[in-house]
């Protein structure tokens, strides 16, 4: 089948994302919708496209068939009457446009098991079929086939459809044993043996994953608890838990599709753990590898190029750049860490101040950037002593000195992504050591309250989040902090001013801009502040904090506070 290939990220995502909320699907942090009017590919007619046929399909008849039926939780006769009931007289009736119909099915498949390489859905409007590719970089629609007009050459698709095997339709059998014992017709399923350099371990399909987020792009990331069958390396083992009864430490993998243009997580924690400061605030990876799935090959057979933006580089030229880069699956290994959310005030705060200080550590002397703090990625595990230890986790998004990324890309989780990166609809705005900052601020925010009281910041519009979030910044916060923690709340309260005064001051630095440019003035020069500057009114507010815990009798946060500044 001649492919005119259209990549289209984003329209066919948005519409099945919107969708997804409606209909509260598992997911919550969802990616933002497109911009209004964005150009698609020019090498295939408007009216060659599927969506446009979409638009119009209200009163005709169209199906998509999706490889999500080939799931393997069916049997025979309900996949029998599943497709008796997609005949045309017998077709179901829904309001569901096509195209988001389509994008649901692929976003189903990609997040239904531990992890998917692509989904392939059909989608039939009237005689005329469009073969839909979705993976993890974006979507590839083919030519429309008319086959009425053509059906021989719809006739080679199906037969090449039914010799397909399990990986042709997108299923990577070792991490997802059910899928396999059913294609073959078997009662028992094969566990999921994986082998490392160091490490031989076996997924605990019988237990729910730690994190696994309902997502149609992106990393896709999956988090599961894992059971050690061998170790061929000791030295890549973390040491026995201190305590009355020393205890080995639980393992975990992540499987994610990771950006091929960023350095790979595994070496940027072993760069860091070079420095014996960190080491106790960074994951214990064991081992990684990449697993030999790319988003990029089906694009090279196809000759899809990727999208492009324009940007200003130094001098005031303009260079195209690449939005977007394949993705390829990487797994990693590593020990157990533990969440926050169920830790006492005094406890979180130690913590969060852990995590803060590995990361300016990590930016400004190490020249490796987090880029996504998140509450996912503040985590602990106990010392030798028992005391928490903060640790920053997850370096999926992170990069370097030499990293070839420009730092414009959007890089965060929604709810906690600074303000100004949030309203960076031109792209233009580079990520800066202070929005990291500022989004351990709206973690901050996020732990002192009851669990669902930002729940409209869980969402993929930027506008929306901004809006909420400026909202509750100038307020200076809202009433409900939870009970026993005053301490972490007071912290909290003192470094919304900080954020305030920062934001204020470029507002003011903004308008004298602005002036200039009515009245011809020379433009006005501004410089980025230093890391090590926005570091130091970050601590001067942590000073202030101390001085306020003092004068509440708060012992136990006023000493939290007295640690890390000794050590700040």
């Amino acid at each position: 089948m001649p492919y005119a290939t259209n990549t289209i990220p984003c329209q066919v995502a948005i519409a099945a994302f919107e969708d997804v909320r409606a209909k509260g699907f598992p997911g919550k942090f969802l990616p933002p919708p497109p911009k209004v009017g964005q150009k698609r590919g020019s090498d295939v007619p408007t009216e060659e496209l599927a969506d446009s046929e979409s638009r119009r399909a209200s009163t005709r008849h169209a199906t998509v068939v999706s490889s999500e039926t080939s799931r393997g939780k069916q049997t025979q006769k309900s996949r029998e009457t599943e497709l008796s009931s997609l005949l045309p007289d017998q077709a179901p009736k829904s309001d569901m446009p096509p195209m988001i119909q389509s994008a649901s099915y692929a976003a189903n498949m990609l997040s239904h098991s531990a992890t998917a390489s692509h989904t392939i859905n059909l989608v039939i409007i009237d005689q005329k079929a469009w073969i839909w590719w979705c993976d993890r970089q974006g979507a590839i629609q083919s030519t429309g086939v008319d086959f009425t007009a053509d059906l021989p050459r719809f006739l080679v698709l199906l037969l090449a459809f039914q010799r397909f095997k399990l990986s042709d339709w997108g299923f990577i059998s070792q991490f997802n044993p059910a899928a396999h014992a059913v294609h073959a017709g078997s009662a028992v399923q094969p566990a999921s043996h994986l082998d490392y350099p160091s490490i031989s371990v076996a997924i605990k399909h019988h237990i729910p994953a730690l994190h696994h987020r309902y997502t149609l792009r992106g990393r896709g990331t999956y988090v599961a608890d894992v059971d050690v069958l061998d170790v061929r390396n000791p030295q890549r083992i973390p040491p026995p838990i201190p305590g009355t009864e020393p205890r080995q430490h639980e393992y975990v993998i992540k499987l994610s599709w990771v950006d091929e243009k960023r350095a790979k997580e595994f070496d940027l924690v072993e760069r860091l753990r070079e420095d014996p400061r960190l080491r106790q605030h960074l994951p214990w990876i064991v081992d990684a590898k990449e697993e030999g799935f790319s988003t990029t090959r089906i694009r090279q057979a196809l000759g899809v190029n990727p999208r492009t933006r324009v940007v200003t580089v130094p001098g005031g030229g303009e260079v195209e750049q690449p939005i977007e880069s394949g993705r390829s699956l990487c797994s990693v290994v590593s020990e157990k860490l533990q969440p926050v959310e169920k830790l006492s005030s005094e406890d979180f705060l130690k913590v969060f101040l852990d995590v803060v200080w590995c990361h300016y550590v990590s930016w400004t002397e190490r020249g490796v950037y987090h880029r996504d703090p998140s509450v996912h990625n503040v985590m602990y595990r106990e010392g030798e002593k028992g005391e928490k230890l903060g640790v920053l986790n997850d370096w999926d998004l992170a990069t370097d000195i030499e990293s070839m990324h420009d730092g414009l890309e959007r890089t965060g989780t929604v709810p906690f992504m600074a303000l100004e990166l949030l309203d960076d609809s031109s792209g233009q705005i580079k990520h800066q050591y202070r929005h990291d900052l500022e989004a351990f601020y709206w973690v901050l925010v996020w732990l002192c309250y009851p669990e669902h009281t930002f729940m409209k910041w869980e969402t993929g519009s930027y506008a929306e989040c901004h809006k909420e979030k400026t909202a509750f910044l100038h307020k200076g916060g809202t009433p409900g902090i939870k009970s026993g923690w005053e301490g972490a709340g007071m912290v909290m309260l003192r470094l919304g001013k900080w954020l305030r005064d920062m934001s204020a001051a470029r507002a003011t630095l903004a308008a004298q801009a602005l002036e200039n440019s009515i009245f011809g003035d020379p433009p006005l020069e501004t410089t980025e502040p230093a890391p090590g500057h926005v570091w130091g009114l970050f601590c001067l507010q942590i000073e202030a904090c101390k001085a306020t815990a003092q004068q509440r009798g708060l012992a136990g946060i006023e000493g939290v506070l007295d640690r890390f500044l000794k050590r700040a």
